[in-house]
């Protein structure tokens, strides 16, 4: 083979090697190195998909305890044991504290689990309590929510009626508090805060049909 040749063979062939390199250096461009896991880190835990715990993406507070002392409060109304189930749900009242628990109810397809907060769940299962219950509650906590309703209009001071509201709602001081905090919104043009007030106490207003 003639020199020449020769060289446009090997020119042709460098040619062609740096073609090939180039496309192969813009292929492995293109691609993510692997991932090399540090084996002294152990595997992160999937997270479960149905965790009763999260809302729309969000994990709400919980302790899990709430969960059976609702179940427990739910075993002693239905035992009429009025002393135990009123003590348990106001100490569920008196929490300062915003915790969510997992409740079962039924509906139409069985059992529903949905997340609630405590504090608003026991505040509506004392609405809901048969008359014998109610009555008992009021006689437990009434006075303690008159006295504390008396300091407030004393002092004037419109967190200890919200904190009354809060914690002695079926109560006629809880009432009384509810309605003044109310009216005081409305007169200072607070519409919307004033109408979730009124509606708390319509709603209490309310006589429930399970009551004998």
């Amino acid at each position: 083979m003639m020199w020449k040749s020769r060289r446009a063979v090997a020119v042709l062939a460098a040619f062609l090697v740096g073609t090939l390199s180039l496309q192969l250096a813009v292929a492995q461009k293109g691609r993510r190195p692997p991932i090399i896991e540090d084996p002294t880190v152990p595997p992160a835990k999937p997270r479960p998909h149905d965790s009763a715990s999260e809302f729309y993406g969000f994990d709400l507070p919980t302790e899990e305890a709430l969960k059976d002392r609702l179940k427990e409060i739910g075993v002693f109304i239905r035992v009429e044991d009025w002393a135990k189930a009123i003590d348990r749900l106001q100490d569920l009242l008196d929490r300062t504290d915003d915790l969510f628990a997992p409740t079962e109810h039924k509906d139409g397809s069985g059992k529903l689990t949905q997340m609630v907060n405590v504090r608003a769940e026991a505040s509506r299962i004392v609405g809901n309590l048969p008359k014998k219950g109610l009555d008992y509650y009021q006689l437990t906590f009434g006075p303690a929510a008159a006295e504390a309703l008396k300091t407030a209009k004393t002092t004037g001071d419109a967190k200890q009626l919200a904190d009354i509201m809060k914690r002695y709602l079926y109560t006629d001081a809880g009432a009384e508090a509810t309605e003044l905090l109310a009216t005081a919104l409305l007169d200072r043009g607070q519409y919307s805060t004033a109408a979730l007030f009124f509606e708390r106490l319509f709603q209490r207003s309310v006589p429930t049909s399970s009551r004998r």
